[in-house]
């Protein structure tokens, strides 16, 4: 068994799997409290809160256990994580973004330039990182991404970190849009 020193950016990344995993399920606190309740572990909103977001030390195993058994924590390919992978995640010996298929990714957007552009440029930060610079939540900066079109506001923040002049308009103009169209007010 190895051993599991965790880390603080470790921990950070387990609860950002765990924060995307409850958005993508529909999972407020107390419906997760209730399924882990079904399942033979009864915990409260402080000790999920605290897993959340990323700010224990070490995870409550019982906690991690009972999480890994539910199975809605997935990697990318659609799978669940295992307790360990889950434990490996808090010890940054797995990388979520390793499993990743980059040019998978790509191939699905109708945006493939601004896409590779955004992650040339970020090339070395995690998602969510990135999306704590930018001001943009960890769930929309993974889509982003991944392909999806930003909004105004977000393409705003993403103009503003990437580039020194703080102007979007090369990343927009990769996306397509014509930044010099007047906007039409329809109130």
């Amino acid at each position: 068994m190895p051993n599991f020193n965790f880390t603080r950016t470790g921990m950070r990344r387990l609860g950002d799997l765990i924060r995307d995993a409850m958005d993508d399920e529909g999972l407020g606190y107390q419906d997760l409290i209730e399924k882990l309740r079904q399942g033979g572990y009864d915990t409260n909103t402080s000790r999920i809160q605290r897993l959340r977001d990323g700010v224990n030390r070490e995870p409550p195993s019982g906690l991690m256990w009972a999480i890994a058994r539910l199975g809605f924590v997935k990697k990318p390919d659609g799978q669940p994580y295992t307790l360990e992978e889950l434990f490996l995640v808090g010890c940054e010996s797995l990388d979520p973004r390793s499993t990743m298929h980059e040019d998978e990714l790509l191939l699905d957007t109708p945006y493939p330039e601004a896409v590779a552009f955004l992650r040339e440029r970020t090339q070395g930060k995690d998602v969510a990182t990135l999306a704590r610079s930018c001001n943009i939540s960890i769930n929309r900066m993974r889509r982003i991404l991944r392909g999806e079109l930003p909004t105004w506001v977000e393409l705003l923040k993403l103009g503003a970190y990437l580039f020194p002049s703080k102007n979007p308009e090369p990343l927009a103009r990769l996306y397509g849009v014509n930044v010099d169209a007047p906007i039409l007010n329809r109130g």
